[in-house]
């Protein structure tokens, strides 16, 4: 999908496993959906979090001098955002 026409982005936190050594012990962020328009990912951000109460993010792709990523706005719950 194209960044540009969907700029916005939902994910869900796959948590990690808690065992030393392994390389799935840290818990990560997986893109569930592109959307294109922050309303919109709202909406699927909050439909996502009824299966995944672990936390949800919305995210919306910024470029700066630090380059362009996805930068989190909407975390659901709001707790979710201390996920790293």
């Amino acid at each position: 999908m194209n960044q540009e026409t969907h700029p916005f982005q939902v994910s869900i936190w796959i948590p990690g496993n808690e065992k030393p050594k392994s390389i799935f012990e840290k818990g990560h962020w997986m893109e569930m959906a592109r959307c294109i328009t922050k309303e919109r990912a709202k909406e699927v951000a909050l439909c996502l979090s009824i299966r995944h109460s672990q936390g949800v993010q919305a995210a919306e792709l910024v470029s700066d001098e630090r380059g362009t990523r996805f930068v989190g706005y909407k975390y659901i719950p709001e707790s979710a955002k201390e996920l790293q």
